[in-house]
């Protein structure tokens, strides 16, 4: 795929205001700035963080004081339906990791991770005929289960990389090993205690002990990788799962699509999800992105102000 600019173009109700103001009062642009980080940090089901509590009191940690600093409670995280900052949890993790010294706290929260922790989507997950049918209906229903969490599936003849990457303000060690923890949890809760994939990725260097990695995954692992993923057969994404029942998941999926979102439709963070995934990939150019979203991509010669638009292809 040839290279290009990658460029989108969108109007913002506030850039329209903005052509019409002269001269912002005083204090205005750190107000407006506050706003803008606020309408774009993702809020995600506050049962991204479940177990957090039990491995704090594993290792011995008080919790209550990170809490205060991450801006949450014990009241807001104890239902896992409540909506919290993405950011503010991938805190919460890396000030635990710290306090307790321990380099897995993320890792040691996906351990005992069930199916039902993904709530009402759990039921339209689990009625999948496939694994790669339960993937993409995480990646279809993302704005239900967690948004910041951008997944790809990489076909490569005989393997599949699931690639996968926790968009946050800041990079998190702890977030990126608990989502693929999870993604992992998952996997094995459809396909059988016995799989393993063929190796698990990760961007970050080793930590000092391996056990964690080693008992949860049993596989050979990869640090400093160009690429957070899981790789395995593609067999084994196709393998049909005996347990799915396709009249449940007809009627899992009615409800599911009555669901609202919760957090606003952004083709900036649509885009900024792609972009993580594609550019280890090297297809992270415009083109490539905008097929990846079904949008057509407006050259940046073309116009400054003209909005992407939706592909009518499918």
């Amino acid at each position: 795929m040839a290279s290009a600019d990658f460029a989108f173009h969108a109007t913002t109700a506030y850039d329209a205001a903005a052509k019409t103001t002269r001269t912002p009062p005083h204090g205005a642009h750190r107000t407006q700035n506050k706003i803008e980080r606020q309408a774009l940090d993702t809020l995600v089901r506050a049962a991204a963080l479940t177990n957090f509590f039990e491995v704090a009191r594993d290792l011995g940690l008080n919790p209550q004081p990170l809490l205060r600093e991450a801006r949450l409670s014990r009241a807001l995280l104890s239902d896992p339906d409540q909506r919290v900052s993405v950011n503010a949890g991938a805190r919460l993790l890396e000030l635990a990791a710290q306090a307790s010294g321990c380099e897995t706290f993320g890792l040691r929260m996906a351990e005992s991770r069930q199916l039902s922790d993904f709530g009402v989507m759990s039921l339209l997950i689990s009625q999948q005929p496939t694994l790669r049918d339960a993937l993409a209906t995480i990646i279809r229903y993302r704005h239900l289960v967690n948004e910041s969490l951008a997944i790809l599936l990489e076909d490569a003849g005989k393997v599949v990389v699931i690639r996968q990457e926790v968009v946050l303000d800041t990079p998190s060690r702890q977030a990126s090993e608990l989502a693929l923890g999870v993604v992992f949890r998952l996997c094995r809760a459809l396909l059988g205690a016995h799989w393993h994939p063929l190796n698990v990725n990760f961007t970050h260097a080793a930590p000092v002990d391996l056990q964690v990695h080693r008992r949860l995954f049993g596989c050979p692992l990869e640090f400093d990788s160009e690429f957070s993923g899981i790789t395995c057969l593609s067999a084994d994404l196709d393998a049909a799962i005996p347990t799915a029942d396709p009249g449940m998941a007809r009627y899992a999926q009615r409800f599911v699509d009555t669901l609202p979102r919760v957090n606003a439709p952004s083709i900036g963070r649509d885009v900024r999800s792609a972009v993580y995934l594609m550019l280890p990939m090297g297809r992270a150019t415009c083109d490539g992105v905008a097929q990846g979203l079904g949008l057509s991509c407006v050259p940046c010669s073309a116009s400054s102000t003209r909005p992407a638009k939706r592909s009518r292809t499918s």
